[in-house]
């Protein structure tokens, strides 16, 4: 009667363990997949939405791809290609070679012109060391993107 009790209570101790290692998925890994999906959607989305090639009057423009942004100034000799490392609804952060953070922000879109500016502000920072650090700094409310440009969409 003993070795019964004794291995059932072992069988019951074997079982709990096993269960303590498999466990359910916890709900916070649901809930981090749910925020990276919309994060993706919302990335491709605003990547859609702007991609192709813009020109101004002033005959510079930017070209927009997934994945990069070309500013042709014109002729000027201050044209730059970066990489997107984020986008939202009002910025596009880039990256460059040399790991410096950047923002165009970007308004009042429609099928056929959008206004952009670089970030600018008169004594203020011209790159960043992190994407934060861009994304804190970089806005519209530290007075950033003084001066937009109207740029016709090229089709």
């Amino acid at each position: 009667m003993k070795n019964f009790k004794l291995s059932h209570l072992f069988a019951a101790a074997v079982l709990v363990a096993c269960l303590s290692f498999t466990g359910c998925k916890p709900a916070e890994d649901a809930t981090a997949q749910v925020v990276v999906a919309n994060y993706v959607y919302q990335q491709t989305y605003y990547k859609t939405l702007i991609s192709g090639t813009w020109k101004s009057q002033y005959n510079d423009g930017y070209t927009i791809n997934t994945s990069s942004v070309v500013y042709d100034d014109g002729g000027y000799g201050f044209g730059w290609t970066r990489t997107i490392a984020e986008i939202s609804d009002k910025y596009i952060y880039l990256v460059d070679t040399n790991n410096k953070y950047y923002a165009v922000s970007y308004k009042d879109w429609d099928a056929f012109s959008c206004k952009f500016a670089n970030a600018y502000k008169a004594g203020g920072k011209t790159s960043a060391d992190s994407l934060l650090e861009a994304k804190t700094e970089f806005t519209i409310e530290n007075g950033y993107f003084g001066l937009y440009g109207t740029y016709s969409k090229q089709y």
